[in-house]
């Protein structure tokens, strides 16, 4: 089985947070990430090579995958 190439990506989640400073920002964000029943699963995907955004629902891919 032949695979593509690699190609080099940027990815982005964000999500916004008030707090005093940038590591106190920080640290709110990372502990959503890591929730169980976080929603951190949605992210903007820059294609280095085209300069392309694409718009990526992890939930719903692995929806897809399970039905």
């Amino acid at each position: 089985m032949e695979t593509s190439p690699q190609r080099e990506f940027t990815a982005r989640w964000e999500m916004q947070v008030t707090d005093t400073d940038p590591h106190a920002a920080a640290r709110p964000a990372w502990e959503h990430m890591r929730r169980p029943d976080s929603i951190a699963n949605v992210f903007t995907i820059y294609d280095h090579e085209t300069s392309a955004a694409t718009h990526v629902d992890l939930s719903e891919a692995e929806r897809e995958e399970s039905a």
